[in-house]
């Protein structure tokens, strides 16, 4: 099918336009279905467009695809785009894990925290009354 597109973008883009062909053009039935079977490809996928009278034209799309070096080139480009994804997908899927285990910890951790802060507090609160009790020993 890659080199059916190849011709048809080539031939849209020399000519700007696309005219559908009648199966009368064809040798036989396989290269009409080819021949349809990449105009609704293009079509699907935004290449190209129908505008009237059977007629197709290039879309953005297709035209940044025939400027960046063809259909061979635009399709590699996907393939590192959809590598890149799965490799971003499963470097997303490991920092999710170990943000659960350390939200797991934390929470473990938590009541233990929690006494100390307390214990801390209360030292606080006792050597702060120490050194009141002092200054006021110290006045008198």
């Amino acid at each position: 099918m890659d080199e059916e597109i190849i011709k048809f973008l080539n031939n849209i883009n020399r000519t700007s336009f696309h005219t559908l062909q009648s199966h009368h053009n064809f040798e036989n039935e396989d290269d009409f279905f080819k021949y349809t079977k990449t105009i609704v490809f293009l079509a699907d996928k935004g290449i190209i467009k129908y505008e009237s009278d059977s007629t197709y034209r290039l879309t953005d799309l297709g035209i940044e695809i025939i400027e960046n070096g063809g259909w061979a080139n635009h399709k590699e480009k996907e393939r590192i785009r959809e590598v890149e994804t799965t490799l971003l997908d499963g470097i997303e899927k490991d920092k999710k894990i170990v943000e659960y285990q350390l939200a797991k910890q934390m929470l473990k951790e938590y009541p233990k925290t929690k006494w100390i802060a307390r214990f801390g507090a209360l030292t606080a609160a006792i050597l702060g009354l120490k050194e009141l009790i002092e200054w006021i020993m110290t006045l008198s």
